[in-house]
């Protein structure tokens, strides 16, 4: 862009300015003019303070503050030349391009815009505020491009976040109902054991009072067998003893039956 146009004005011999504010200034210009920017602008401020009303001042100053590339105040210190009642035509001009040229350095290309065409409207023959106008407005759609962009990379971004959250939401879901079949799986198995192991010992169980009642049959049967063969062994005493009393009584019939005969 073109540089900004500085206009360093020296009344020495206004009538109206003093001779403290008028040596103010003079300092000012000196230590501007050898590149001290930051003891111009302390000459220039306190030129200011001595008379608020000096357009001069407030111009130089702002001068002052645009080379110490303080653009925001630059900026502001522009408008009061620009407000100020005393404030010549040609000033307001210079002031109104500078004020421009600090917007643009700031990155407000917009305000920067409004000066400039608020410049050419009053001055149509400054191709310096027309070169900057072009200048600031290729700027501004680049700027408002790039906003954009960044809005689309911002907004792409906050959907790939949201993406982001709903999968890991998605995954975390997945790993508690992953644990959760996990642990009634576990549940299930250790069920299935407790089963299994409870009807080993019903099994077991089962089969042990299968030989208790195998082992109680097989003592009734043997005892059963024993008290059949105690019972069949008395039956046959029973019979010797009846045979034998049999016999005894026909020993005795017949030892009688002799007697008889012998009388």
């Amino acid at each position: 862009m073109a540089v900004v146009r500085i206009v360093i004005l020296l009344l020495i011999s206004l009538p109206l300015m003093g001779q403290e504010e008028n040596s103010l200034i003079r300092e000012g210009v000196s230590t501007y003019n050898n590149g001290d920017y930051e003891a111009a602008e302390s000459h220039f401020k306190a030129a200011t303070l001595k008379n608020d009303k000096n357009p001069i001042a407030h111009f130089n100053h702002a001068d002052a503050l645009y080379r110490n590339k303080k653009y925001e105040e630059a900026a502001n210190a522009y408008n009061r030349v620009l407000k100020n009642e005393t404030t010549s035509s040609e000033l307001k001009k210079d002031a109104l391009y500078n004020q421009g040229n600090s917007y643009f350095n700031m990155g407000d290309y917009q305000k920067a815009i409004n000066n400039y065409q608020k410049l050419l409207m009053e001055d149509p023959t400054n191709n310096a505020a027309r070169k900057n106008l072009a200048i600031a407005k290729k700027m501004l759609q680049q700027q408002q491009e790039q906003d954009q962009q960044d809005q689309n990379q911002d907004k792409n971004q906050d959907n790939e976040d949201q993406k982001d959250q709903k999968d890991g939401d998605q995954n975390k879901d997945q790993n508690q109902k992953d644990q959760q079949d996990q642990q009634n799986q576990d549940q299930n198995q250790d069920q299935q054991k407790n089963d299994q192991e409870q009807n080993q010992n019903g099994d077991q169980q089962d089969q042990k009072q299968q030989e208790q009642e195998e082992q109680q049959k097989a003592q009734q049967e043997k005892l059963e067998k024993q008290q059949a063969e105690q019972l069949l062994e008395s039956l046959d005493n029973i019979e010797d003893e009846i045979k034998k009393f049999q016999q005894a009584q026909m020993k005795k019939q017949q030892q009688k039956v002799q007697t008889d005969k012998d009388w």
